[in-house]
């Protein structure tokens, strides 16, 4: 049964398909302008940060600004460990997510790498905080410092690889670079996860009186409308991927000159 099929016993028209088209194809308009306009104006936002921060650091000192760095960064990671784990959670538990592993999705591991993520920024937030408060007293000082700044360059690391791949895979995949194939089974059981409208038949969790195991799942979904789905909510992980692999960029950029900065001692 096909989407006209289900739009003549529904609603008594058949032109269903065409109008659900032409709406999809409207939203995709706003919010690809949308998306870009925000792209620009965020890439703007960034540049300025960028230029205030070597105008201020050139106005103070550099080893003001570095202590200042220092205390600050347990706090400047709080962004990235709350919306991480909160991405993972969302993308692995929500009922309307294409990512789940309830959805039969192949892709499930995007939400284990964002709380993957979420605790490696919490376990550097952990190493900086120590850093701030460590003092260099003697020579042990100092190696035991150096040491901890190794962990924290390190877990940063795997931070940066964990959002980088998480963006890269993302943006590969809603972009159209890579073509899905879904067999017909994991087009269904996706479409009956991700739907809460009710507007899909044949689900094994619905009454299952009526569910023919024979027959197609949610045949009102085609194999477009699925990809669709995953397409958008890859664009939602490609977004927040970008933002948390900012953030892991610049505080391994701040390692490296703490680093730096003890070896110097």
């Amino acid at each position: 049964r096909n989407g006209t099929e289900w739009c003549l016993s529904n609603h008594n028209v058949t032109d269903c398909e065409s109008i659900r088209d032409t709406a999809e194809n409207r939203m995709n308009t706003y919010a690809y302008s949308f998306l870009t306009i925000n792209a620009i104006w965020g890439a703007c936002l960034v540049i300025l940060l960028i230029i205030t921060l070597a105008m201020l650091q050139g106005i103070i000192s550099t080893p003001v600004v570095q202590k200042s760095k220092e205390t600050n960064i347990p706090a400047w990671l709080t962004f990235p460990i709350m919306f991480s784990l909160l991405a993972g959670c969302v993308l692995l538990f929500s009922p309307s997510s294409f990512l789940s592993n309830g959805s039969s999705s192949r892709f499930y591991w995007i939400g284990i790498s964002y709380m993957m993520a979420a605790g490696t920024f919490f376990f550097t937030a952990l190493l900086g905080w120590y850093l701030s408060v460590k003092t260099v007293l003697n020579t042990h000082d100092i190696m035991i410092k150096r040491v901890a700044v190794t962990v924290f360059i390190a877990s940063l690391f795997f931070a940066t690889f964990a959002v980088g791949a998480v963006f890269a895979f993302s943006i590969i995949y809603s972009l159209d670079f890579i073509a899905v194939p879904l067999e017909d089974n994991e087009r269904g059981s996706i479409a009956c996860a991700v739907d809460s409208s009710g507007g899909c038949s044949n689900c094994p969790s619905q009454n299952v009186t009526l569910f023919n195991m024979n027959e197609a799942y949610c045949p009102e979904w085609n194999q477009r409308d699925v990809i669709r789905v995953m397409q958008s909510q890859l664009k939602q992980s490609a977004s927040l991927g970008a933002i948390f692999l900012i953030y892991a960029l610049s505080a391994l950029r701040f390692a490296f000159d703490l680093r730096s900065h003890i070896n110097a001692y």
